[in-house]
């Protein structure tokens, strides 16, 4: 799923259109998805990543089912230890500051938060 700007959407919505495209035999893939309602300035985001030679590296899950266990073993994770997830995000940074966020980063996880 998406969260942009207080809203969320589940990319198997018909919201989406997508353009999937992989290289035969290989393990590469390009793949496309846009909603005309939402909106972000992924330029920008680009663009700084790009001409600051930057890298955002995360783990995905790769479908709703996986999305959706995710969620339940936060939820456990922060019933057994309530201060734990929050530890673990060091930063949060709103999309104007997320330049400044990504310069000489120090912490352990940041977000941009949309």
């Amino acid at each position: 799923g998406v969260w942009v700007n207080n809203t969320f959407t589940w990319l198997e919505s018909d919201e989406w259109v997508k353009d999937i495209k992989f290289t035969q035999d290989t393990l590469v893939g390009d793949s496309v998805f846009v909603n005309k309602k939402l909106t972000i300035c992924a330029d920008c985001l680009n663009l700084d990543l790009v001409l600051g030679n930057k890298i955002i590296f995360g783990t995905v899950n790769a479908n709703k089912i996986d999305f959706e266990e995710g969620i339940i073993h936060m939820k456990i994770i922060n019933q057994n230890n309530p201060s734990l997830l929050e530890k673990i995000i060091s930063h949060r940074f709103t999309p104007n500051e997320f330049k400044q966020g990504l310069e000489n980063f120090q912490g352990i996880k940041a977000v941009i938060e949309f």
